[in-house]
């Protein structure tokens, strides 16, 4: 496997650094309860310690980790990933192109969405190794996932649990599993996958996997369409990862990519 990293040419739009500039804001607004009302004559007591630290930088971190493979199986695959506007990389991910053993005609490709921390992302990416695809987004305001959370007693607010986690299903998170008398799928958060078996097809041209730094910015049929353009005009696989990066990040992802 070779490893390559390449500096992103995407000039960052103005309007995007102001967007995070607002949001953050907004956010601390929200939690903070807005601004309190002072005596007159009390002089203003503010501490650093007071203030939420920001996720997002005063400008992204442009450089990419590229790499590339393949199997004797004829399977090629490419990677990349930015830490992009986020004030950390929490995201991960595992490429073995061919297991070994009895399952040498298997492949495992996962991308493992880190958040509040890369701990668990990163032992994932290293200890987890079961068979799925995963084809449906766990957001809190699904209707299903919803009903879910709100038996369990929380509530969707800004599009997550509590206005806390934007997403409803994971690995740890285990503030949002403390309701001792339901069962672990019936939490807050439910650590159970869904799980797709899918036939290949001599039809099937590619497969994505990505993180939601990836499909909030970008929807499926429109990713696919750009990705089988370049192939067109492009057989450098890691080209075509590092130009979806760009691509996403001009779209206002504010994520890891």
């Amino acid at each position: 496997m070779r490893t390559a990293r390449r500096a992103s040419n995407v000039e960052v739009p103005s309007f995007l650094r102001q967007l995070v500039k607002e949001t953050e804001k907004m956010v601390t607004f929200f939690f903070k309860g807005g601004p309190s009302e002072r005596v007159p004559g009390e002089e203003e007591n503010l501490n650093e310690d007071d203030t939420m630290p920001s996720p997002y930088l005063e400008r992204p971190i442009l450089e990419k980790h590229v790499s590339e493979g393949g199997s004797r199986m004829g399977l090629n695959y490419a990677v990349a990933s930015m830490q992009g506007w986020r004030a950390h990389m929490e995201d991960a991910h595992t490429c073995m192109p061919q297991l070994k053993g009895e399952l040498e005609d298997w492949a495992y490709f996962a991308v493992f969405d880190g958040h509040a921390g890369v701990t668990v992302a990163q032992y994932c990416s290293r200890n987890l190794l079961d068979h799925i695809l995963t084809t449906e987004d766990h957001k809190p305001f699904n209707p299903r996932e919803k009903e879910r959370i709100q038996n369990a007693g929380g509530s969707v607010t800004l599009q997550r649990i509590n206005g806390s986690l934007a997403v409803s299903r994971a690995l740890g998170d285990f503030d949002f599993k403390e309701v001792d008398w339901r069962p672990e799928t019936e939490q807050l958060v439910s650590p159970e996958p869904e799980v797709y078996e899918l036939e290949r097809t001599p039809e099937d041209e590619f497969l994505i996997l990505a993180c939601d730094g990836v499909w909030d910015a970008i929807g499926n049929e429109e990713l696919c369409a750009f990705v089988r353009n370049r192939l067109q005009v492009c057989d450098d696989l890691r080209d075509i990862c590092a130009q979806v990066i760009d691509l996403c990040l001009y779209k206002g992802s504010l994520d890891n990519i």
